[in-house]
């Protein structure tokens, strides 16, 4: 639970944009003549791949630690 809590911490300290929340106030912008699509597209390719790859990290590291915390696969009796 630490470690989802200083993660998400972390990217809300940095103002790490989500490809999907982010959408919405680009969006806005978008509408309201201050970006263009080039602006958008720029902003979702980014925050995209950001998201992918970190998720891709943050994922990969709950599931090791499950695994190593889950101890050795118990043998099969005969």
């Amino acid at each position: 639970m630490l470690f989802v809590v200083v993660t998400t911490s972390a990217i809300a300290l940095l103002h790490a944009p989500h490809c999907i929340a982010g959408t919405v106030e680009v969006g806005f912008g978008l509408f309201a003549g201050a970006l263009g699509l080039g602006n958008v597209g720029y902003f979702l390719l980014f925050s995209t791949l950001g998201n992918v790859i970190g998720g891709t990290v943050f994922v990969a590291l709950l599931k090791y630690g499950h695994v190593v915390r889950s101890g050795p696969a118990p043998t099969p009796t005969e």
